[in-house]
């Protein structure tokens, strides 16, 4: 009996949120509706003042016309863009900047080969050719900023050619 009533109760439950989302879904069309009819009204109004004779009849309509190019500006505007598409493609591969600054800081950072941040017996130690799990962690995050800072914030290019 128990089984029955809580299955009552989740038919009743779900009755209750099918009749919402109904009302919902009604609640559209109305808003449709009332727009159409604002339509009607606008409509009837320019009737009037064309019957009255203010205005001449007033037909919308949306048309795309689209010309066909001539073959001289198709041929034109394909030797531009793939002129462009050159000079940008050109200008991204000669852009050393980021390759160089990554390189210099990943050997400038490298822990244990000028410096490293924390050492085995002081905080920082110089040439000790060593490392360890937590010096690497530290250089990383190092590395991480000042790539960060170098290529983002200031952006740093070197261009050849």
């Amino acid at each position: 009996m128990a089984a029955l009533n809580m299955r009552y109760f989740i038919v009743e439950d779900n009755f209750c949120s099918l009749k919402s989302l109904n009302l919902e879904g009604l609640d559209e069309i109305k808003n449709k509706l009332t727009e159409l009819e604002e339509f009607k009204t606008l409509k009837k109004h320019v009737d009037k003042t064309v019957i009255a004779g203010v205005a001449s009849l007033v037909t919308i309509r949306e048309t795309r016309i689209e010309a066909p190019k001539s073959k001289e500006f198709r041929d034109t505007e394909t030797i531009y863009t793939k002129k462009i598409r050159q000079k940008e493609k050109e200008i991204e591969m000669s852009d050393w900047g980021p390759v160089l600054i990554a390189v210099v800081l990943f050997v400038l950072l490298s822990p244990g080969l000028l410096f490293q941040l924390p050492g085995r017996h002081k905080i920082v130690e110089f040439g000790n050719m060593q490392t360890s799990g937590l010096s690497v962690l530290v250089h990383t995050v190092l590395y991480f900023a000042l790539i960060t800072i170098f290529l983002i914030a200031i952006g740093v290019h070197i261009h050849t050619g």
